[in-house]
């Protein structure tokens, strides 16, 4: 029975509580709510266009209840193949628990709700956490902010919000703490421990994943550190942690259970060396923070490695020197040592298999060990940052309770900390409008549209927002297309979607397009009219000779029943093989034209050879830092010619068979060396295969280096091919040209 005392304790906590994420959703509201305000159904918090498939999944759960159907398998998307969600970030609980939102605010202001609670409620955590730790308001306030509202929150918020739902970690903390200090019972530890696993799992199977590395790590650590009975309190500590797990899994089976069905990816989709955090990134900041956004931090930033909503490794030079003069005070102290000891080492993994110092690689780092493992190997070493920031933000708030430390270096310490986090000030850079055409707002896509048709939508893919088109208009009809985080090889592999993506070097283009829609059996296409590159995608479209209706700001394609049923015999593999040589052979001929004409092999690349008008007509390719280029040209080591090319092995394999032999260098996929000099051991752990296609073969970039000489022979036997008849007796321009006329002749 409680004493009065006891009662009176527990009000102060829960008021506590309630002050702290009070305090914290203001400043969530404060940060990133002003861009939303009054357009919290037409715009949302976020860039880009990642967050559409977080709108789909928020409307797919509860549709697929009422619809009876299996939550983990659709051909919504991906259609006509379908896919397996549970290979995707489909965030089943938070889709469970947001239906009743969804069903009654719609998509996007149920994600914007659910983003701008996501910080406050990772603080909350943290703040519990440092709360019972310190048994202090103020430096526990204070750390909750350290962790909820960090770089790395920032960056997720902006992109990928099943990431910035880091809550659980801290929690698994906190019960770890109680058990360790005899505040908990095991058996309520094991109930509590395995509920927030699971919690945890069904919001990101990549969080769970790497938080079972970092226990194994603080455990280690601690273990080294303590000795006697606090040692054997560790150690005992792990059977409990054993059980939970284990329950965790049994209740997370139905999940596995789908996600290990045939055809579930076996290479990591992204390369852990790109999604890592770079040295410098730990104290200087991206333009997400208000200290990113200054033209210094910009320049180092600027080269990083992978994109901005993964760099938020920066902890900032007032709380590392915070840490470390901690530290180094309390040394003796096992607690201490343990927690440098977690805060280095999850550090040097995030770091990913070798570390880079603003972008240029140094050394080979203990991921290389991590990345080979089951789960974890399709993990992004630096998404491990969010454990390093809720270490930080512990030691950050035993620093502010130690009486040692005088008032005024907290004051300056915490207040230097605080300036450090600042998010970007300006409103628009956490808000975006998703300008979604009237067609599917205005029920024009429920009245023309129906389940039975597959529509290619355009923009495709990530290039727009066609998850969110399909969930505002009802789910009402399924697409050859998705944005799922991966794709299907069946439909990335058609050489149109490189085009669709950006690379306008598609050879071949009407028989690329109608093969294209026959095979996938596409009934109509929507094309948004307000996209900037849709005056070329409708250039394009007129080769199908199909006049589109006009209607509520796209444009409609209906595609006439049996209208390309004569292109179904083109396979996509045939007309990647056909294309992928087109492109290789164009690029060396266009490389060898360019040092003909006295161009140095130093200054080739894709740009100097559209400039100097040697390549097709048409042929043009996005330059931003992130942009899908399938071919690539430039100089290779010293003096040699590298022509590069994204593909399938089945599909290069002829390429390769033909000038692989002739070839100095060569790589597949890039940088595995298999012709040439073979690099050292670490060298070859360092890079695996990846692929963003979910089944079948992965894709590759392979590069070829020649000799001058030999790619000028190579191109004056190419010459032949191109510029005279072939041998069949059909123009070789019209087989093969990629210059051929926009009616070029159709097979």
């Amino acid at each position: 029975m409680r004493t009065g005392a006891e009662h009176a304790e527990k009000a102060d906590t829960r008021f506590e509580l309630l002050a702290a994420f009070s305090i914290y959703l203001v400043l969530s509201l404060v940060f990133f709510g002003r861009g939303v305000t009054g357009h919290f159904s037409d715009y949302y918090i976020g860039r880009d266009t990642d967050p559409s498939f977080y709108f789909w999944y928020l409307a797919w759960w509860p549709y697929a209840i009422r619809s009876h159907l299996n939550p983990f398998f659709t051909d919504l998307v991906w259609a006509p193949v379908g896919i397996n969600l549970a290979w995707t970030p489909c965030v089943p609980l938070l889709g469970l628990v947001a239906s009743p939102l969804e069903m009654t605010l719609g998509p996007i202001a149920t994600y914007n709700l659910i983003a701008l609670a996501t910080p406050p409620l990772a603080a909350l955590c943290a703040f519990w956490l440092c709360r019972r730790l310190t048994g202090r308001f103020v430096p526990a306030l204070f750390a909750g902010f350290v962790f909820g509202f960090s770089p790395f929150v920032m960056g997720q918020l902006l992109s990928h919000l099943n990431q910035a739902l880091i809550f659980p970690i801290p929690i698994l903390a906190c019960l770890a703490m109680m058990w360790l200090d005899e505040n908990l019972a095991t058996g309520r530890f094991v109930a509590l421990f395995t509920l927030t696993l699971v919690v945890e799992f069904f919001l990101s199977l990549e969080q769970f994943a790497l938080t079972a590395i970092v226990a194994a790590v603080a455990i280690a650590a601690a273990l080294f550190c303590t000795s006697g009975e606090a040692r054997r309190k560790v150690l005992a500590m792990l059977f409990p942690i054993g059980v939970s797990y284990a329950l965790a899994g049994v209740v997370a089976s139905p999940y596995l259970y789908c996600y290990f069905q045939p055809g579930h990816p076996t290479h990591p989709l992204w390369s852990p060396t790109d999604f890592a955090a770079d040295f410098m990134n730990l104290a200087v900041p991206t333009p997400a923070n208000l200290l990113g956004t200054n033209r210094f931090a910009r320049a180092i930033s600027n080269r990083f490695t992978g994109t901005l909503y993964d760099q938020g490794a920066c902890l900032g030079l007032p709380l590392i020197v915070i840490a470390v003069a901690w530290g180094r005070r309390h040394w003796s102290e096992p607690l201490a040592r343990t927690l440098v000891l977690t805060l280095v080492a999850v550090c040097a993994l995030a770091a990913g298999p070798v570390l880079h110092v603003a972008g240029v690689t140094v050394l080979p780092m203990p991921w290389l060990v991590f990345q080979r493992l089951p789960l974890v190997s399709g993990a992004m070493p630096a998404r491990l940052m969010m454990f390093a920031f809720l270490v930080a933000a512990v030691i950050a708030a035993l620093w502010l309770a130690d009486p040692a430390v005088t008032p005024w270096a907290k004051l300056i310490g915490a207040t230097a900390t605080l300036v450090m986090m600042l998010p970007n000030p300006s409103a628009s850079y956490w808000a975006s409008p998703t300008r979604t055409p009237a067609f599917f707002r205005d029920g024009s896509s429920r009245r023309m549209l129906s389940q039975s048709d597959i529509v290619l939508p355009l923009p495709f893919g990530a290039k727009g927002m066609c998850m969110l088109w399909q969930a505002e208009s009802g789910m009402n009809y399924r697409m050859a297309s998705g944005l799922t985080g991966l794709s299907l090889i069946e439909i990335r592999r058609w050489p149109v979607v490189d085009t669709f993506y950006g690379s306008w070097d598609l050879p071949e283009p009407a028989t690329q397009l109608k093969a294209f829609i026959a095979n996938l059996g596409i009934t109509a296409i929507v094309l948004d009219d307000s996209y900037p590159d849709a005056p070329r995608l409708k250039d394009l479209l007129s080769l199908l000779d199909i006049a589109p209706t006009e209607v509520s700001g796209v444009s409609l394609y209906r595609i006439p029943a049996g209208a390309f049923s004569s292109y179904r015999s083109l396979s996509a593999l045939e007309m990647e093989t056909r294309a992928d040589r087109v492109r290789f052979e164009t690029i060396l001929r266009a490389s060898a034209k360019y040092i003909a004409q006295g161009g140095s092999v130093q200054k080739l690349s894709l740009t100097s050879l559209i400039a100097a008008g040697l390549l097709p007509k048409g042929w043009s390719f996005e330059t931003s830092r992130n942009a899908y280029r399938d071919v690539w040209a430039g100089p290779w080591k010293k003096d040699l010619v590298g022509i590069g090319l994204v593909g399938t092995p089945s599909a290069l394999k002829p390429l390769m068979s033909r000038y692989l032999p002739e070839a100095d260098l060569a790589y597949s996929p890039y940088p595995h060396p298999i012709k040439g000099p073979r690099p050292g051991f670490f060298a070859r752990l360092i890079e695996p295969v990846f692929s963003d296609s979910l089944s079948g073969e992965a894709f590759r970039f392979v590069i070829l280096a020649f000799t001058p000489a030999v790619l000028q022979a190579k191109a004056r036997r190419l010459d032949v091919v191109y510029d005279s008849p072939a041998r069949t007796g059909e123009s070789a321009g019209a087989a093969l040209s990629p210059a051929a006329s926009p009616r070029e002749v159709s097979r």
